[in-house]
């Protein structure tokens, strides 16, 4: 009868095992091997205890049937699987053998007058066959080996537990009931038991997460009876979970400040981790300190990768001296850095990015970093860390570090691919928007690409104004048309603004900071909307109303915002729209930039933490932006006195440079000749101009500043010839800039 309870295939597959059976007969004197034939009753026992193992166990590839004829588990579990198993090893005690097959006969036929295993030899058992078998195999010895040990209930059952845990994660091979087991009984582990079943519990990831809970408590009420090299184990096993299991690092730190001697290098970084993670909490920036301290002193001594693996972990947290000067050291020898840097994958250069950005320190090796991000930009498209491409975007973003190489790369392998844009939010796409706006680099199928999987989950900024506002300023920069895009940031913009009624409100400024909007992107977003022809729709009044309020124009802006308020103003005068408001707002921003120009020395270039201890190296400097702006500045007024000279010299004696149109206006006409009506020659220098995408020079000028420029000049009746400062800089020869002259005072009909 048990034969015919076995598949045609299964008797194949037994005729199969046959021809790799041997059995082992044991005595004090020799082994015996011996082949048994077809018809002995060997194997018709053989049979037909494989047969009973499956049906009653049901275990379809269990060799634990042939160990009853003296085989091991390896032997029968080599044969399904053909000759890759055939050379496993491990020959089993036959008695043993003997006692595990009555023992599973025993559980097929409810019999419980067989002999069974002791919880030492199932244990030896395990142990022979857990490395040799597969999962579902081990898994089923693991169960067997429970059942004994539950049974017994000897002493060192725990022992065998957690050794047999440990065998269970080497295998990869998952058992939540030995975890379960072990958990009931954790108050009485030993140190060594209880520091390896947390880095058991924490190998198993989610899976066995309540189980690291149980042993996190365990180990906190207990730290202090672990030595050294145990305490290290448990941390390192809690460290992923190093802000919710904070309170057994708080009590640990302290005493592991005397033992940074006797600390590994992986030791060190781990804590080093913890102290990123836990910078808010405690005196973890003390003990962060004195870690890099402890690797100052003999810094000489460390490979550099680990110093630099050092960096990945100093990306947040309170800037002070001794991490500065850390910094500096590791990346003091470049040469060095960069070779480390070519062999370093690409998820951890992105760390050492942010530990620059952090401290401002070395930031040229942001250019070879980028320079090599850019060879490699495939591997960030799709890295696992599927955000990986967006934080690289928000140190360049941060830093202003312009790399073509990378920009250009970037725009041809992740911003040119829809399904690598929609791994990240749509807050984080506004985040590389800013970051093409803030570096002046235009590539309008990226601009487009950007804003069109913006427009795809508008709704996850819709909540955030400040967001919208952004990404509807860094579209209208570039003079990008998407109106599905404008049309519902105006929407969402004015709606919003009417609904706060900031004209009948108490507190405006906090009633506009609570739906995360700030007077600035009012101003930018209504400049945004002017450059798009805006003006007329009922939309764009709601915005001009709210530019008339206090809280608005009373606040400390930027020179340049209070021009973007003129521009957007003035256009819609011009327009005629809204006359006597525009005319009011002239003048109150008229007023706020003549008064800005009169304190702008007395501003601080930008903000500084009270407890940074390296505020005295960055007080005294200006921001990248105001370098920026006055290097424009100074080229655009050297260009305007070059061309004045040529002009002097072609016999114009008429000429007058840097003219505002009114009293009011925000822009100047760099060359203006009085003796003719409304002519002139516009330069365009800054905020006007971008980056092209092929070498990164300053040559763009269909920019939003300009297309509203235009729009107003033409309005008001001037006629005016447009100069890029890049174009005029590349003519070097003074007959090619005469003639240039001479053809722009054609195109104004003005005679020389």
């Amino acid at each position: 009868m048990l034969l015919t309870q076995i598949s045609r295939s299964r008797l194949v597959r037994l005729h199969m095992i046959r021809r790799r059976l041997f059995f082992t007969s044991q005595s004090q004197a020799n082994t015996t091997v011996c082949y048994p034939s077809y018809s002995s009753p060997q194997y018709k026992q053989t049979v037909e205890s494989s047969a009973a193992e499956a049906v009653n166990l049901g275990n379809l590839d269990n060799g634990a049937a042939f160990i009853k004829e003296g085989l091991t588990l390896d032997d029968a579990s080599s044969a399904p699987s053909g000759s890759s198993r055939a050379a496993r090893r491990g020959i089993v005690d036959a008695t043993l053998c003997e006692k595990y097959a009555s023992f599973t006969a025993s559980k097929g036929d409810g019999m419980s007058d067989v002999s069974a295993l002791t919880s030492s030899e199932c244990f030896d058992l395990f142990l022979s066959q857990c490395e040799t078998n597969s999962g579902n195999q081990i898994a089923l010895l693991a169960s067997r080996l429970l059942e004994v040990l539950k049974r017994d209930e000897a002493p060192e059952c725990l022992s065998y537990a957690i050794k047999a845990l440990v065998r269970l994660q080497q295998a990869k091979v998952a058992y939540p009931e030995m975890l379960d087991y072990v958990s009931e009984r954790v108050s009485v582990l030993n140190t060594s038991q209880l520091a390896d079943f947390t880095s058991v519990c924490y190998a198993g990831g989610l899976r066995s997460k309540h189980h690291l809970d149980i042993a996190y408590r365990e180990c906190l009420s207990r730290l202090s009876e672990f030595d050294l090299s145990q305490l290290m184990r448990v941390l390192r096993s809690l460290s992923y979970f190093s802000y919710e299991y904070r309170a057994v690092f708080e009590k640990a730190h302290g005493g592991l400040k005397g033992e940074l001697t006797n600390l590994s290098q992986d030791d060190l970084l781990m804590l080093l981790n913890v102290c990123k993670t836990l910078h808010k909490e405690g005196d973890f920036m003390g003990f962060r300190d004195r870690i890099l301290d402890h690797i100052l002193r003999d810094i000489d001594h460390y490979p550099q990768r680990f110093l630099l693996n050092c960096l990945a972990h100093l990306t947040r947290g309170r800037r002070t001296q001794t991490g500065g000067r850390f910094v500096s050291q590791v990346l003091q020898n470049t040469k060095e850095c960069e070779r480390e840097f070519e062999n370093m994958k690409v998820t951890a250069l992105v760390p050492i990015m942010q530990c620059i950005e952090l401290w401002r320190i070395r930031m040229s090796h942001l250019t070879t970093i980028l320079n090599i991000l850019a060879d490699r930009v495939k591997e960030i498209a799709y890295s696992r860390n599927l955000g990986l491409w967006a934080e690289i975007y928000n140190v360049i973003y941060s830093t202003w570090w312009f790399s073509p190489q990378f920009m250009k790369a970037a725009a041809d392998h992740i911003i040119a691919e829809p399904q690598i844009l929609h791994r990240v939010s749509s807050h984080q796409l506004v985040r590389v928007l800013q970051t093409f706006y803030k570096l002046r680099f235009y590539h309008k199928e990226s601009y487009r690409n950007l804003l069109s999987a913006i427009m795809q989950d508008f709704d996850g900024i819709r909540g955030r104004l400040n967001v919208v506002c952004e990404a509807v300023l860094a579209a209208a920069d570039a003079s990008i048309e998407y109106p599905e895009l404008y049309e519902a940031c105006l929407n969402e913009i004015s709606t919003s603004l009417a609904d706060m009624d900031l004209h009948n409100c108490t507190s405006p400024l906090e009633t506009l900071e609570s739906r995360n909007l700030w007077p600035r992107n009012v101003i930018t977003s209504t400049w945004a909307f002017a450059v798009m022809g805006y003006q007329s729709d009922p939309r764009f009044t709601v915005l001009l109303q709210t530019l008339g309020h206090p809280c608005i124009y009373e606040y400390k802006h930027q020179q340049s915002v209070i021009l973007m308020a003129l521009e957007a103003v003035e256009s819609s005068l011009v327009n005629g729209n809204q006359v006597e408001l525009c005319e009011s707002l002239m003048e109150t921003y008229g007023d706020a930039m003549r008064s800005q120009e009169e304190r702008a020395s007395d501003i601080l270039p930008y903000d500084v933490d009270p407890e940074d201890s390296m505020r005295d190296h960055v007080d005294s400097k200006i921001t990248f932006s105001q370098c920026q702006e006055a290097h424009f500045h100074k080229g655009r007024m050297r260009a305007t006195k070059h061309i004045s000279d040529i002009l002097y010299h072609l016999g114009r004696r008429d000429v007058l440079v840097r003219v505002a149109p009114h009293y009011n206006s925000p822009y100047l006409i760099d060359i203006c000749f009085s003796n003719e009506s409304k002519k002139g020659i516009v330069l365009y220098s800054g905020r006007e101009l971008m980056r092209d995408a092929v070498e990164g020079k300053w040559s763009v000028v269909e920019t939003g500043s300009t297309r509203l420029k235009r729009y107003i000049l033409a309005k008001t009746g001037w006629k005016v010839v447009e100069i890029g400062c890049g174009e005029w800089s590349q003519l070097q020869n003074p007959i090619d800039r005469k003639q240039f002259i001479r053809a722009a005072l054609e195109n104004l009909d003005i005679t020389c």
